[in-house]
């Protein structure tokens, strides 16, 4: 287990990183789970030497067992979700727009202010209902962050989205997702990855054979994103 840190708003899992080169990872987990669930890829994706993690927990409180209490960035029907998953229907959730996501955003961003990290220099990473916020986090803002990894993730918020989007031309994304994946149905990360593309962003959704998850092939992939989005400079004279 690792230690928690009050970072701004948030608790957080600060991985600093040996002589730390000013680029940070932000990690955010999905709905009901918290960060432990993804500390583990700190230590299976390889960014250059240096660089810092953050991997805070959602401020919404979830219980999940008696002996458990998961966190979330927003809450969701969970009756409207059981009953589509029993009619084996996807939801739209394209049109989602909950204020307590908004509120998780501003958290986020005041957690990086007490972190003194540099925006234009982060890379915003998630899974599930965390994969949406660090879509939302890297479109919805004025300043352009260095990438985006979208694990699982869906389109929310479409207005939005689609109006602010173009402005980070030729922005380099990445994103994943399962072809059985019965929690996010893989017609909404088409629908995101559309959106994405034709706001001029490049990239492409890689699928997997699986559910709601982040395998081995996800992982491959994602380490190819990080070795191509860094700054060569930052990789020493080992490469990547």
């Amino acid at each position: 287990m690792y230690k928690f840190d009050k970072i701004g708003p948030l608790e957080a899992i600060d991985i600093p990183g040996n002589n730390h080169n000013g680029h940070c990872i932000v990690m955010m987990h999905g709905y009901g789970a918290d960060a432990n669930d993804l500390v583990d890829l700190s230590h299976v994706l390889k960014p250059p030497p240096g660089t810092r993690w953050l991997i805070p927990n959602g401020p919404l409180k979830i219980p999940v067992s008696p002996f458990f209490t998961g966190r979330a960035w927003a809450p969701i029907n969970l009756e409207e979700w059981q009953k589509a998953m029993a009619e084996g229907r996807p939801r739209d959730l394209t049109k989602d727009r909950p204020k307590e996501f908004f509120e998780s955003q501003n958290m986020i961003l005041q957690m990086l202010e007490a972190a003194r990290v540099d925006f234009e220099k982060t890379i915003f990473a998630g899974f599930s209902q965390g994969a949406m916020l660090a879509t939302q986090l890297s479109i919805v803002n004025n300043k352009r962050p260095l990438g985006l990894m979208i694990f699982s993730g869906t389109l929310i918020n479409d207005a939005e989205w689609a109006t602010m989007a173009p402005r980070l031309k030729e922005f380099k994304f990445f994103q994943c997702h399962g072809e059985q994946d019965e929690v996010l149905h893989i017609s909404g990360a088409k629908k995101l990855e559309a959106l994405l593309k034709g706001s001029g962003w490049v990239g492409n959704l890689k699928t997997f054979s699986g559910g709601h998850d982040i395998p081995a092939q996800a992982l491959q992939a994602a380490q190819q994103y990080l070795n191509n989005i860094f700054p060569e400079e930052l990789w020493g004279e080992d490469g990547h």
